[in-house]
């Protein structure tokens, strides 16, 4: 986010799951890089956006919980597959947006990076923006590290609900 919080960087995504769909920075942890997962956090924020050593350039990098989905898995088993991803929020200063992103949109590996109005990301009429993102950021300000968040899809393969419970240990999932 900006230093304004109105405003969010996000990716256009060249590749599969999201292709055409805009999405936060990221990606997978890297075993043999990563010791933590706010280090693979800080090693995609760089490689996806250029910025370098994100821990000084970028302002109030905080944890926002995990977010789980589940999707029903239509093998023999008839059960749930269950995946997650670690979520961290950052601010970027108006110095470093200066330095690095003033140049929007730009073209990187994963694809196109660029700024959009926070208003913009959350509008539930939005079929650019990828759901479970946009129903997640809905809690960001109220999130902290022990939050987690659930996603569940329908028959087609979309997120139909995203739940949000602030702390995962006292909510019993």
């Amino acid at each position: 986010m900006n230093s304004t919080n109105t405003e969010v960087l996000l990716l256009n995504r060249d590749k599969p799951p999201w292709m055409g769909n805009w999405n936060g920075v990221g990606g997978k942890l890297e075993h043999d890089k990563d010791l933590t997962p706010l280090e693979g956090a800080l090693r995609e924020i760089e490689e996806e956006t250029g910025i370098p050593d994100p821990a000084t350039n970028l302002q109030l990098i905080r944890s926002v919980g995990v977010m789980e989905w589940f999707k029903v898995n239509y093998d023999a088993s008839w059960g749930y597959e269950a995946k997650g991803q670690y979520m961290y929020v950052a601010t970027v200063s108006d110095e470093t947006r200066a330095r690095y992103l003033s140049k929007m949109p730009c073209k990187f590996d994963e694809g196109v990076l660029d700024w959009k109005p926070l208003s913009w990301v959350l509008r539930e009429d939005n079929l650019g923006v990828v759901k479970n993102i946009r129903l997640a950021m809905i809690n960001f300000s109220k999130a902290g590290e022990d939050s987690l968040y659930k996603a569940f899809f329908n028959d087609s393969g979309e997120v139909d609900n995203v739940d949000f419970y602030q702390d995962r240990y006292a909510a019993g999932v």
